[in-house]
């Protein structure tokens, strides 16, 4: 799975809004269409107060985007994919601007391998979280990291409880108690009654060879 994470989109708005009005007169300024199409200013004319201002603003609003993006992409690390791509606007100088931006990242969790899922999904929330003002589309896939993170934790909860009742299986339990039944497993009556009668019987035995004895002495 690949998600996007972008820059904020007031700074798209701060750019739109640079865009002169149509009106009359020499102090017409060209229109957002005409900015976005690269209509430039004739070679070698300085450009007016009201244009020098648009200018040092988009030249702002580039820098933050492109900040924006480099903390996505430096937490991003490994799971980043390619470089990232821009919107731009032309400005009256005939410069383009960067005015918006997205880096497209792997979010997709670690098969067979929730521990590793673990730890992707905590590197993809910081990914997304790393500019200083995250948008709205940043929030979102770091809370789809969050939910990718809670997923993970509760498979090895469950790895981890599955191996320890296998290491106490009561089945080998029972095995290991009923290896010596003699020793382990208490005589029934039945059992009780024949050892008697034998031992009766030994004795039994011992006095009529005593009374033999004494018989063959005499």
């Amino acid at each position: 799975m690949v998600n996007r994470i972008q820059g904020p989109p007031s700074l798209l708005a701060r750019a739109a809004a640079l865009a002169p009005r149509p009106g009359s007169g020499s102090s017409k300024r060209p229109s957002l269409e005409a900015v976005r199409a690269g209509n430039k200013k004739v070679a070698g004319t300085q450009p007016s107060a009201a244009e020098a201002r648009q200018i040092a603003q988009l030249q702002q609003i580039d820098q933050q985007v492109r900040q924006h993006e480099r903390a996505h992409i430096a937490a991003g690390g490994n799971l980043v994919l390619g470089a990232p791509t821009f919107q731009y606007v032309t400005g009256p100088n005939g410069r383009r601007y960067a005015v918006g931006g997205e880096v497209r990242i792997d979010t997709s969790p670690v098969e067979g391998d929730p521990e590793a899922t673990l730890l992707k999904a905590q590197q993809i929330r910081r990914a997304a979280l790393a500019p200083a003002t995250p948008s709205a589309q940043d929030r979102s896939v770091a809370a789809k990291a969050s939910s990718l993170e809670s997923q993970a934790r509760q498979e090895l909860l469950r790895e981890k409880l599955t191996g320890a009742s296998e290491t106490t299986d009561p089945a080998s339990a029972d095995s290991s108690l009923s290896a010596s039944p003699s020793e382990s497993e208490p005589s029934s009556p039945e059992a009780d009654r024949t050892q008697a009668v034998g031992n009766r019987i030994n004795v039994a035995n011992y006095y009529k060879q005593l009374l033999a004895d004494l018989t063959a002495g005499i």
